[in-house]
């Protein structure tokens, strides 16, 4: 395999289509959320707060789980934006 070819092999993100990762994650919100939701956050964190954040790797290696992280923060707030940099 070429470099770029490799390169290419690397980077890619396909993924599974949508539904059939929600169903998951929307079994995990709502184990961990409950009937009462986030009773934390919602205790010390102002509902018009707004925030970024990342997430960095030390070293070099697999990002997984992209989509379902991705489905999980939108499910939870449709009006935030994830957008993921690989290098």
């Amino acid at each position: 395999m070429s470099p770029q070819a490799e390169s290419e092999a690397e980077r890619d993100t396909s993924s599974l289509p949508d539904v059939l990762v929600e169903g998951i994650v929307r079994s995990a919100l709502a184990e961990d959320l409950g009937q009462a939701g986030d009773i934390t956050t919602r205790a010390v964190v102002a509902p018009s707060a707004r925030t970024t954040a990342e997430i960095v790797a030390r070293q070099q290696g697999v990002l997984a789980g992209a989509q379902a992280a991705t489905l999980a923060f939108t499910l939870v707030d449709g009006g935030l934006t994830v957008r993921f940099d690989v290098a």
